[in-house]
């Protein structure tokens, strides 16, 4: 009986099999439709129903770099490589170019990467395995049948200098760099990736015009300021990297051209947000075509108004953003070595919360300060964003921080648009009444799982 079951059960593996592959289309590789834009997350992939086109995607590194290597019609790419869940992990961190050089990407105007490396080196993905608990023949076989033991004797054979370079010179080596308009680089914690980059973009991008560099050293974006030609940016954003000295270095070396300036920090549970002060805030008065500032401003049961007081003395300025924290200090002290004592009778409810609450009635009164000690241009509206407003967790498991998915978020106007009538008005237009809001993670997570979560809180 087990013998004849046996082909029953092949066939049901086969149909399984089927089933699988038809369900998900082919990566992306030379001779399909060329895009002319590409904005993807690695490692990438979808499901298709059995009446869908299964168009083939760019799920890899590999068929990115492969498609940009093939179509000379690409004007932007916008990148984010991650782990993504606990298992799900991309096939490189960054693109596999050839060595020894002789590959050609069109002349991006926009360039968008988060979670790239720029110092890894082709030369060490050759070398003998390492962290292998195998026996040496089997690392040997492993090494020969890979197809690294050919690349690294290939390798061995280049002049010194182009063995050891590493991911970005190949790819300045690849790439006309001039053309880039818009460069950004985000989620990098890694030293070594970030100097790869500031060490070798030393002018090669005059045409660029807006930089976005998040989540890195402190003093990442003041070295990445000092390859760009002076007073040639127009926009500015640099989030999680505070530095007292970004202000006095805007002002120096790109004061004259700046129009939008974004240094916001988001809010975590364990710290304070640093904020500058009304002296650093000056330097921004003397940039005469600044139309947008986006910063942190404190607040310590009272709005400090004169910090406030230094944005409105910005002549050009016309439209801001202002980020504010809103855990208190004493919900910030609860959290002890990542540990939060649920058993704490102090600090409930309310009390978990900053001063003064993020509201319409508040947020006027910071607005028509801001607008009755303006001078130069009319400031017209001014956002305010409170809380966490940082992008859901897609990575392995984790502990959730308590701000996780509380924020709140107001618009002022001068009311000219709206209602032409020039009376100003504040709207809140996410987290209305957020210090009474039970315990909440995302906003669209189950109502059922959120009932469940808030015995944690």
């Amino acid at each position: 009986m087990q013998r004849k079951s046996i082909p029953g059960t092949l066939l049901m593996l086969l149909a399984i099999l089927l089933l699988v592959t038809g369900t998900f289309a082919r990566s992306w590789r030379a001779g399909d439709e060329c895009p002319s834009t590409i904005k993807v997350s690695i490692p990438g992939g979808r499901y298709y129903r059995d009446d869908e086109p299964k168009k083939p995607l760019l799920d890899t590194m590999a068929s990115v770099h492969a498609a940009l290597t093939t179509c000379p019609n690409i004007t932007s790419l916008d990148l984010r490589v991650s782990l993504q869940g606990c298992s799900n992990w991309p096939d490189r961190w960054s693109f596999p170019f050839s060595l020894p050089g002789g590959e050609t990407y069109p002349a991006l105007r926009q360039i968008r990467l988060e979670g790239y490396r720029f110092d890894d080196r082709p030369v060490d993905e050759t070398g003998w395995p390492k962290g292998s608990y195998l026996p040496w023949y089997e690392k040997s076989l492993d090494w020969v049948f890979s197809g690294n033991a050919m690349r690294a004797l290939r390798y061995h054979m280049l002049p010194r200098e182009q063995r050891e370079k590493n991911n970005i010179q190949l790819w300045l080596d690849a790439m006309d760099w001039s053309q880039v308009e818009e460069f950004a680089f985000l989620g990098h914690q890694q030293p070594d990736t970030v100097s790869a980059l500031l060490n070798s973009t030393q002018g090669v991008m005059p045409g660029l015009r807006r930089v976005e560099l998040g989540r890195g050293q402190p003093w990442s974006t003041l070295q990445f300021l000092l390859n760009v030609e002076r007073h040639s940016l127009t926009h500015l954003t640099s989030i999680d990297s505070f530095n007292r000295k970004t202000p006095f270095a805007l002002r120096e070396v790109q004061g004259d051209s700046l129009q939008h300036i974004d240094l916001h920090t988001v809010e975590t549970t364990l710290v304070e947000s640093p904020a500058y002060t009304a002296t650093e805030l000056e330097h921004f008065k003397h940039m005469p075509n600044l139309t947008h500032l986006s910063l942190n401003i404190a607040r310590n049961g009272t709005w400090l108004f004169e910090e406030l007081s230094a944005i409105s003395q910005i002549p050009s300025l016309r439209t801001a953003e202002l980020w504010l924290d809103i855990t208190s200090m004493c919900r910030k002290q609860k959290v002890d070595n990542g540990h939060y004592n649920v058993e704490d009778p102090n600090c409930k409810g309310r009390d978990q919360y900053l001063l003064p609450y993020i509201n319409e009635t508040s947020t006027l009164e910071v607005f028509k300060f801001l607008r009755a000690k303006k001078i130069g241009e009319e400031l017209t509206n001014v956002t305010f964003w409170g809380g966490d407003w940082s992008r859901p967790w897609d990575g392995p498991v984790y502990s959730p921080p308590w701000i996780e998915g509380r924020k709140v978020k107001v618009l002022c106007t001068n009311g000219k648009e709206e209602h032409g009538s020039g009376e100003e008005n504040c709207t809140v237009l996410t987290g209305v009444e957020y210090w009474d809001q039970k315990a909440r993670w995302y906003e669209d997570v189950d109502e059922m799982w959120l009932n469940d979560s808030e015995q944690f809180y």
